[in-house]
C-alpha cells in the first residue's frame, strides 16, 4: 500500500493531537485529584473524593497511550522520510539518527513525561486515608510538567527563537495543563455530586485558577509577539489565520472561565449545578478543537510562510 506525503502529515496530526489530550488529562487530572485532597483537610464534610478516585486509573492508562504516542511519532517521521510504507518506519539507523536529534529529544521528553506521571497516577495519597500528595509525588508531578512543557522548546516553533521564548512556552503548555486537564474531572463531579459538596472545590479551582490562567496569558502574549511581527501577518497567512483561529477560541474560553468564577460557582449556594456542568462541557469542547488548531500549526505551517 502506497503513502504519500499528505497522509503521514496527517497520520502525524493525529498522533500529536492524541499526544496533547493524554498530556492535558494527566496533567490537570493530577492537579485535580490534589486540589481535592487539599480542600478535603479544611472541609471534614468534603466528599467529593471518593467520586474521584476511579478516576486513577484512566489516568493511568492515558500515561500508557501517551508513552506508545511518542514512540509513534518518532516512527512516523521516520516513515515519512523513507517513504516506503509501513516498512518504512522502522529503519531502525534512520530511526537511531533521528533519535540524536531535536525530534528525537523533544519526544524522548514526552516519553519521559508520560512515564513520571503515570507513577504518580497510581500514588496512594488519593484517598481519605492519605490527604495531599507526598513531597515525591509532587517532585515526580513537577518534573514530568517540566519535561512535557520543555519537549515544545525541541519541537515546536520557538525551537529556533531565543531562550527567553523557551521559558514562554514552558510556562504556557504548563498552565495550559492544569487548567484545561482539570475540567474533566470537575465536570464529572457536576454529574456525580449535589451543589454542596462541588462549591468549596470550585472555589479553590478558581482561586487557583487565575494565577494559572494569567501565567498562560501573559507567556502566550510574549510568544505571539515573537511569533507574529506584523499584525497584518493574522490575515495574510495560512498561519496567522490559524494562530488567530486559536487566539479567539482562547477568549471564548477565557470568558467562559470568567462566567464560571462570577457567576455559575456562586449559583452552586442555590443548589443549581445545570448551568455550570454545561458550561464546563462548552469549554472542553473547546479546548478539544484547540488542540486539534495546535496540532496543525506544528504539522502543515509555521511562522517561515509569513516571510515567503
Amino acid at each position: 500500500m502506497a503513502y504519500d506525503v499528505d497522509t503521514w502529515l496527517v497520520a502525524m496530526l493525529l498522533t500529536k493531537c492524541l499526544s496533547y489530550i493524554c498530556f492535558v488529562s494527566l496533567a490537570g487530572g493530577i492537579y485535580a485529584l490534589g486540589l481535592d485532597n487539599f480542600v478535603a483537610k479544611r472541609h471534614s464534610d468534603f466528599a467529593a473524593l471518593q467520586s474521584l478516585f476511579p478516576f486513577k486509573l484512566f489516568l493511568f492508562v492515558l500515561a500508557c497511550f501517551g508513552l506508545l504516542l511518542s514512540a509513534a511519532a518518532l516512527l512516523l517521521q521516520v516513515g515519512a522520510i523513507n517513504q516506503n510504507g509501513v516498512r518504512g518506519m522502522f529503519d531502525w539507523l534512520m530511526v537511531q539518527l533521528l533519535a540524536q536529534s531535536n525530534i528525537g529529544g523533544g519526544n524522548g521528553l514526552r516519553a519521559l513525561a508520560f512515564v513520571l506521571l503515570g507513577v504518580v497516577s497510581l500514588s496512594p495519597a488519593t484517598n481519605k486515608r492519605a490527604l495531599g500528595f507526598p513531597r515525591i509525588s509532587t517532585a515526580l508531578y513537577l518534573l514530568g510538567l517540566l519535561c512535557f512543557a520543555s519537549s515544545f522548546a525541541y519541537l515546536g516553533h520557538v525551537a529556533t527563537q531565543s531562550s527567553l521564548a523557551r521559558v514562554a512556552i514552558v510556562l504556557h503548555i504548563g498552565a495550559v495543563g492544569l487548567w484545561l486537564g482539570a475540567l474533566l474531572p470537575l465536570w464529572i463531579l457536576c454529574w456525580r455530586q449535589e451543589a454542596g459538596y462541588l462549591l468549596p472545590l470550585m472555589r479553590a479551582f478558581g482561586d487557583y485558577g487565575w494565577w494559572i490562567i494569567a501565567t498562560l496569558v501573559l507567556a502566550g502574549g510574549y510568544l505571539v509577539t515573537v511569533l507574529i511581527t506584523s499584525p497584518s501577518h493574522l490575515f495574510s497567512s495560512l498561519y496567522g489565520l490559524m494562530l488567530g483561529t486559536k487566539l479567539l477560541l482562547v477568549m471564548c474560553l477565557l470568558a467562559l472561565a470568567a462566567s464560571n468564577k462570577f457567576i455559575l460557582v456562586k449559583r452552586l449556594n442555590e443548589g443549581r449545578v445545570l448551568g455550570l456542568r454545561r458550561s464546563i462541557g462548552v469549554e472542553m469542547i473547546l479546548a478539544l478543537i484547540i488542540m486539534l488548531v495546535t496540532a496543525a500549526l506544528t504539522t502543515f505551517t509555521g511562522p517561515m510562510e509569513m516571510a515567503a
